[in-house]
């Protein structure tokens, strides 16, 4: 604006100049060359305001088309930004449902490992049992209930497998009541899994090991061992002394009852 207001006032001053010059002169009475004089100032200045229109047209048709752009870029912007809503929107609706799909895929693994884990425990796995004792005992715990049920299958399945019982291969001319306690420990590792719980029986029947002997082995087994029949085995011996008259799930209180009462067994 700057640009093109400084030479219009110059030019409005100059064709007041040139008018009032002219009026004095027509007062006083203007001669052919001092009409003619102005008449052609008056022109040059018509002329120069003419270009002034022009010019001013041509900003004017300028600033309608710069104002036309103005719009179709603005229209372009919220286009973009209508866009980008929409894409946002539709990223929130991924993103919900990406949440649903991991709560889901989260929901089924842990439903895995649970069956894994109850399956475990009924193949005679002690430590997959321990878990699902902690998982009984937790409250509102989603799995606590199954937790439970397979507890009480595995104890019903542990009773069953007492009542059929298994019959251990000694090597020919071994006879169980007469090896010492080094020979059952060595036949405990070496038997296969589901033999261990009749080695313990062995071990109780035979005449060589002292009682001490024979009860604090079962206490090691009852601490550390992986078979959960061979731990259920090692309590319902101890009961024997102990008179508790619990299965495995009492091992903690056959431990304790060991740790007290050991003093009454003397070593050999």
């Amino acid at each position: 604006m700057p640009g093109l207001i400084s030479p219009l006032v110059v030019r409005l001053l100059l064709t007041v100049g040139v008018l009032t010059l002219t009026l004095l002169m027509v007062r006083r009475g203007l001669g052919a060359a001092e009409y003619t004089a102005a008449l052609v100032g008056l022109s040059v200045l018509a002329f120069s305001w003419l270009i002034d229109v022009e010019g001013l047209v041509v900003h004017a048709s300028r600033l309608v088309f710069f104002g036309v752009e103005v719009d179709r870029r603005i229209q372009l912007a919220q286009e973009v930004i209508d866009r980008l809503a929409s894409l946002e929107a539709s990223a929130g609706q991924l993103a919900t449902r990406l949440d649903h799909l991991t709560a889901a895929a989260d929901a089924g693994r842990e439903q895995l490992e649970m069956l894994l884990l109850a399956q475990r425990a009924g193949n005679d796995d002690r430590h997959a049992f321990d878990n699902l004792l902690k998982i009984a005992d937790t409250d509102g715990h989603p799995f606590r209930e199954v937790a439970q049920e397979t507890i009480n299958a595995a104890v019903s399945n542990i009773a069953f497998s007492i009542r059929l019982g298994a019959t251990v291969p000694w090597k020919p001319g071994i006879d169980p009541k007469t090896l010492p306690m080094v020979r059952f420990r060595h036949a405990y590792v070496e038997v296969p899994r589901m033999l261990r719980p009749d080695v313990l029986s062995a071990l109780w029947s035979s005449e060589m090991p002292s009682k001490r002997q024979k009860l604090k082995f079962l206490a090691q087994i009852m601490r550390s061992d992986d078979s959960l029949r061979a731990v259920d085995r090692a309590c319902r011996l101890m009961n024997q002394e102990a008179k508790l008259d619990q299965n495995f799930l009492g091992v903690s209180n056959y431990l304790r009852w060991w740790k007290e009462n050991r003093s009454r067994y003397p070593p050999p």
